[in-house]
């Protein structure tokens, strides 16, 4: 034996207890710090989808001398003949209405009917998506006109498909409504890829084209109004003095909503087709937001008008037409100026979680499909403005450029970003 040779030793217990406890120590230190990381390259995805969807409104009102309207359908479609017209027993929008059952003059398309296509349809040929878009305006079919003409949830032979003439299947020629498009959906969207548009899914037409069909979800919205009122309509004008009552509904006039992204309104009777131009948009371009995040779960669809569109104010106090406010909700009219203490705030970051079975409905409307959803046996409040992006929600300005606005901004200031020429030019 080699005396002078030293035995080897290996860790002690307590040493190798003592690097693990170090190692996991800094493990814990450096997981915020990447989940931060992911975060903030989820954030910038999210904002680089906004912009493009911005450069596609900018290319879009190049070409056809306007922005695209939230819908091609109006927000608005009485069932009811009106008393100036008895005759015009099919109306569907009040007195405006449409050709009645002994025929005369049509005053709208099926396009223009129900949920109509939404404003992100409309920007398709302008965001790199022309394979979809040319799909959907084919004529092939039974029944079908073509050009955005046709209902926009039509079933059968009616309907639009990946593979035009061809019968739909829900697996192997789905309906164009459930094409995926990545950018339309932000990463940190906590929704699914797509939702069922069966029966009770809350989207009236959707009914039609079978439990078995989905549609693709998206998390863009317009921001087509500040708020409901409480005649069933979006506010679609400007009040007389500061904590004024709103004052303008949408039953009349060319547009619907106070944003620089409204529904149709009517013109000469007949359902409005051109949007709104650069210089309606008084407040000036870089001061007013026209797209919005949405963290919107249980009904969500870039290609429905309903779908794509959220209100600036969270519509607590006001209850739909012909139903019951919800429990703990106040039954005033949202003013136009929030004040401290009363009912309106901003409708930032306002929702519940599908999961979510204990609150009360409080974000819905009559004339808005996502009102009645039920999920998990409660009837869910959708959320307006929103994402799970901690404390910020991201929004596209009519100038084109992106900005995130935080969720405890003053809620007047926010209103007024909204607003396309309400002589106001805030910043958040």
């Amino acid at each position: 034996m080699d005396a002078s040779r030293t035995p080897r030793r290996g860790f002690t217990l307590v040493e190798l207890l003592v690097v693990i406890a170090i190692i996991g120590i800094l493990v814990a230190l450096l997981l915020p710090a990447i989940q931060a990381a992911r975060e903030a390259a989820r954030r910038n995805q999210c904002l680089n989808n906004i912009k493009q969807l911005l450069t596609a409104l900018q290319n879009h009102h190049d070409t056809k001398k306007g922005f695209p309207l939230a819908s091609t359908a109006p927000f608005s479609q009485a069932t009811s003949a009106p008393a100036s017209n008895p005759s015009k027993v099919d109306t569907k929008y009040g007195a405006l209405g449409t050709q009645g059952a002994s025929g005369g003059t049509i005053y709208w398309q099926p396009g223009q009917n129900g949920d109509g296509y939404s404003w992100i349809v409309q920007l398709l040929p302008f965001m790199e998506e022309s394979t979809v878009y040319d799909k959907l305006i084919q004529t092939a079919g039974t029944n079908r006109i073509g050009k955005l003409d046709d209902a926009a949830f039509a079933s059968g032979a009616s309907g639009a498909t990946e593979q035009p003439g061809t019968a739909p299947n829900a697996t192997t020629n789905k309906y164009l409504f459930d094409t995926k498009i990545g950018t339309l959906v932000c990463p940190s969207f906590p929704g699914d890829e797509e939702v069922s548009v069966g029966s009770g899914s809350g989207f009236p037409n959707w009914a039609a084209t079978g439990g078995a069909n989905k549609t693709a979800s998206g998390n863009y919205m317009a921001l087509a109004s500040t708020h409901y009122t409480a005649a069933g309509q979006l506010e679609s004008g400007l009040p007389a003095s500061a904590g004024a009552a709103l004052g303008k509904d949408c039953k009349s006039g060319a547009y619907c909503g106070n944003g620089a992204l409204p529904f149709p309104g009517y013109v000469g009777g007949k359902v409005q087709k051109i949007g709104l131009g650069m210089q309606s948009i008084s407040d000036g371009t870089s001061k007013t937001a026209m797209v919005a995040e949405s963290r919107e779960e249980a009904s969500t669809s870039w290609y429905s008008g309903f779908a794509s569109y959220v209100v600036g104010a969270w519509p607590q106090g006001v209850p739909p037409v012909g139903s019951t406010p919800p429990a703990g909700s106040a039954t005033s009219v949202i003013t136009w100026i929030c004040k401290d203490g009363t009912t309106c705030d901003s409708a930032l970051n306002k929702g519940d979680t599908k999961s979510d079975t204990t609150a009360v409905n409080k974000y819905y409307h009559i004339a808005n499909p996502h009102g009645g959803q039920t999920i998990q046996g409660k009837t869910v409040r959708v959320w307006g403005p929103s994402s799970r992006h901690p404390g910020i929600v991201i929004h596209g300005y009519a100038d084109a450029h992106t900005e995130s606005v935080n969720d405890s901004v003053d809620k007047n200031v926010y209103l007024h970003l909204i607003t396309r020429n309400g002589r106001e030019v805030d910043n958040p």
